[in-house]
């Protein structure tokens, strides 16, 4: 609860069921413990990043203090949806912020997209995040860089998506031809790696829970990025859209003050819209779908912008000569010994980074 001191709980029986409590339970423990059913506790996956996570972007280290980690926490969760619920007025905080946030949109009737029609090239098009594949540096550590997340997801939400109808056809335009289309598209394509530049910052088909996804179609921003890298691409058919929307604006609230956009917790906020609108979604009864998820146009173009632009900061760190692990939704996750760490927060100040994380203290 904001603004009180930390208390100790015997069991969540004790705890007030007027306010909401995120925990710092897995999804998993969440539900072996039977807590989905309490209204008023949420598990660790709620504002998305875990509590650790946004303790560590705090600046407080395994040896902090618990009850000093937990009021911080609480002050930044309060504020966090003081401002949701100010930037949506009447948003019914569910399970997660973000899935809040996608049912207050009114976003998808899947049974109405026609994007229902071509879903398994639309999960083989979408690519949730990036794990470079290498070995891990001895005695080092991982350490977090993290874009504003204002202005982060403002740019990638800026950017046109696809809406409407979508017709196949076969093709075989050129990689420049096909990210140069005035319509937004999906390619059917072979990717050689071979020549690019780096090949496993690319991660293609590689995401952060090791395992590989088939990837045999590609957007037009992800086409880009892989150009860019020298990568060979040969195009055998495209999904070609029939129009596409001018892209989504968050909230005045979070973006038209530059105070508030430096803001931890309105940073919070405007990810949850991010991870909103790029996320595949879980349908229940899925009758006309092969499996239990739908992809969104919308959720795997905008997606694969985020890989572009997130791919974009893990190349200028690499080409700093540091180890990059992982990166997605403006993050780029490096492999760090301690006695460069205070090098690396330099290097990463000077690319705009706005928060650095680690168990590392800087002297």
């Amino acid at each position: 609860m904001g603004g009180n001191r930390a208390t100790r709980f015997n069991g969540f029986s004790d705890l007030n069921a007027g306010y909401i409590w995120v925990t710092n339970l897995s999804m998993m423990e969440f539900l072996e413990q039977g807590l989905s059913k309490a209204a008023h506790l949420r598990n660790a996956t709620f504002f998305h990043l875990s509590l650790t996570q946004i303790a560590n972007d705090c600046g407080f280290q395994q040896d902090s203090s618990i009850p000093a980690i937990v009021e911080a926490l609480s002050g930044v969760a309060t504020h966090t949806i003081t401002i949701a619920r100010r930037c949506m007025p009447g948003l019914r905080i569910l399970d997660s912020l973000h899935e809040s946030v996608y049912k207050f949109l009114g976003l998808d009737d899947y049974k109405n997209d026609p994007a229902i029609m071509y879903q398994p090239l639309f999960q083989s098009a979408f690519q949730e995040n990036s794990q470079v594949g290498g070995s891990w540096l001895q005695g080092s550590d991982t350490v977090r860089l993290s874009m504003n997340r204002v202005d982060f997801a403002e740019e990638v939400l800026s950017y046109p998506f696809p809406v409407g109808a979508w017709r196949d056809e076969r093709s075989d335009m050129t990689a420049d031809e096909f990210i140069n289309l005035d319509v937004p598209a999906l390619a059917c394509a072979e990717v050689d790696l071979k020549a690019a530049n780096n090949p496993n910052l690319l991660a293609f088909g590689v995401q952060w829970s090791g395992t590989a996804v088939m990837r045999e179609w590609i957007t037009q921003p992800e086409a880009a990025m892989l150009k860019t890298a020298g990568a060979k691409i040969k195009i055998s058919n495209i999904l070609r859209g029939s129009s596409v929307s001018d892209g989504f604006e968050l909230p005045e609230l979070i973006t038209n003050d530059p105070l508030t956009r430096s803001s931890y917790s309105a940073g919070l906020v405007a990810e949850s819209f991010l991870h909103a609108l790029t996320s595949k979604r879980y349908v229940w009864n899925s009758k006309n779908l092969r499996n239990k998820y739908f992809f969104p146009a919308r959720a795997v173009y905008l997606k694969a912008v985020d890989r572009m632009l997130s791919y974009n900061l893990a190349m200028q760190m690499s080409d700093r000569n540091y180890i990059v692990s992982s990166y997605g939704l403006g993050v780029v996750n490096i492999q760090v010994t301690e006695d460069l760490y205070v090098e690396a927060v330099k290097d990463a100040a000077d690319l705009g980074f706005a928060i650095v994380a680690s168990k590392f203290r800087q002297k």
